[in-house]
């Protein structure tokens, strides 16, 4: 599909037919042309300076950081971030874009901004499971256990509220730390309709009990 739409975009060039710099851009950006792609956004952008247009602004930091030009694609998103509401439609989009091109603990740590400056959106539970998931993988096992916490009380109708309460209760049990894993994970057994997700919490509650000798109430556990 994109290659018919960039065959029919060298038609109307070839016809002398004026093209829309968003739409030429838009157009080499998805048939894989970076090049003439940034080259139509700067153009567009340059022609309407004083009205911006996060659009154009948000596909080129796409261009750029498929041209591997990180910072450059960091600047353009950051652009964006400060130049337009945060209710606009490509505000969120251009701040997850930073953070996907970041580094380790950049990375997580604008995850956790994007929380900051926006509680109420409807990512920001995603943006911390992310930044819990990096500092994890990074072996920062207490910011994540805090961080995938935060997002089982915080946002408990989340759908990453079970599971984040199951993996800050996995980090603590494996720290030895089985008084806050159990709380952990009984938080985890009553949040969404998952049953599965609930079995693999039950299971877990009736490990830390195992570990504090209450064979009885690991029994118990393990038969819900």
């Amino acid at each position: 599909e994109a290659g018919d739409t960039f065959a029919g975009l060298l038609t109307l060039v070839n016809d002398n037919v004026a093209v829309d710099d968003l739409q030429r851009g838009l157009t080499n950006y998805y048939a894989d042309n970076y090049e003439p792609a940034l080259a139509a956004f700067d153009r567009y952008l340059a022609a309407n300076a004083d009205n911006q247009d996060a659009q154009a602004l948000y596909f080129k930091g796409l261009t750029l950081a498929a041209l591997k030009r990180s910072d450059e694609a960091i600047a353009t998103f950051r652009e964006l971030v400060d130049r337009f509401p945060n209710d606009n439609p490509y505000w969120t989009k251009a701040y997850f874009q930073i953070a996907f091109i970041q580094d380790y603990p950049s990375d997580a740590q604008t995850f956790k901004a994007f929380a900051a400056a926006l509680p109420s959106a409807p990512e920001a539970p995603d943006a911390l499971y992310r930044a819990a998931r990096l500092h994890e993988r990074n072996e920062d096992f207490p910011s994540a256990a805090q961080l995938w916490a935060r997002i089982a009380t915080q946002y408990p109708a989340s759908e990453q509220a079970a599971d984040a309460a199951m993996q800050a209760g996995i980090v603590l049990y494996r720290a030895g730390d089985f008084v806050s894993a159990g709380q952990r994970f009984d938080l985890a057994s009553g949040l969404g309709s998952d049953s599965e997700q609930q079995a693999r919490a039950w299971l877990w509650i009736g490990k830390v009990r195992q570990k504090f000798e209450d064979k009885a109430g690991a029994q118990a556990a393990w038969a819900k």
